[in-house]
């Protein structure tokens, strides 16, 4: 694989939730993204993008990823 494209569940990030996860907790949205990190520490693809609400905790995604040797950044992109 040469990219990976994805998004994860943002239910436990959106501000329509009044009973918000972070990425550790049980919700689905952690759940998803600790099984996409479990695939691309596997595979390691040299381009990942993912997509997701902008309150997902972004910090902390970036942060998992440099974790795992990747350069990381995010940005917020109006579509």
């Amino acid at each position: 694989v040469d990219m990976l494209i994805a998004g994860t569940s943002c239910v436990d990030y959106s501000n329509l939730n009044n009973e918000k996860k972070d990425l550790e907790d049980a919700g689905e949205s952690g759940q998803t993204f600790r099984g996409m990190m479990q695939w691309v520490i596997k595979n390691k693809p040299p381009i990942v993008i993912l997509e997701n609400v902008c309150s997902a905790p972004w910090d902390r995604v970036k942060e998992k990823f440099e974790r795992s040797g990747y350069v990381a950044e995010y940005m917020r992109v109006d579509t």
